[in-house]
């Protein structure tokens, strides 16, 4: 389970521009304030980013 310095933590290894994606989902949730831990970060991405993982 993650917490938000675990999300936070996770996402800055990552070295993954943060303008080109957004947190959804728990994650967010945790992120905010409203729940505690999620199982999972779902994350979206704008093209740029998603062509350079493709």
């Amino acid at each position: 389970m993650s917490d938000k310095d675990n999300i936070i933590n996770t996402l800055k290894e990552t070295c993954i521009d943060a303008d080109y994606y957004w947190i959804a989902a728990g994650a967010a949730m945790v992120l905010h304030g409203v729940k505690l831990y999620t199982r999972d970060i779902d994350l979206g991405c704008n093209r740029k980013l998603a062509d350079q993982l493709q």
